[in-house]
């Protein structure tokens, strides 16, 4: 077994997911808006 120090792609995406739902719990009834790719 190979301890790795830097997260993989997978810890990343798990990490936002996670973040992205502590956000929504403790935000009921908002809706989090994000602006489209290329807006200033």
């Amino acid at each position: 077994m190979t301890l790795s120090l830097l997260p993989t792609a997978d810890d990343s995406r798990t990490n936002a997911s996670f973040e992205e739902l502590m956000w929504a719990l403790s935000r009921p009834g908002l809706i989090r808006t994000c602006l489209p790719a290329g807006s200033p």
